[in-house]
């Protein structure tokens, strides 16, 4: 089962890289992988659970800013 915790921390770094570049994005990503270690280090997941929790976060993230339009009536 994919990690709860790193997917959510990729997320919010796939936002901002996605969102406003990769320079802004840096610092998130090493957050979310530190996340992504604390998980396996303390014994909760698997390295795949870890990876897969990223990749599936990244894959939402890159889908959403390049298929998706939301038109919201101003």
């Amino acid at each position: 089962m994919p990690s709860g915790h790193t997917s959510s921390a990729f997320m919010g770094a796939g936002f901002f890289h996605f969102q406003f570049g990769i320079e802004w994005a840096i610092v998130p990503y090493l957050l979310a992988a530190l996340t992504g270690y604390s998980r396996v280090v303390a014994k909760r997941h698997w390295p795949r659970d870890v990876v897969v929790g990223a990749a599936l976060a990244i894959f939402v993230n890159y889908y959403f800013f390049n298929y998706v339009t939301i038109d919201l009536p101003i």
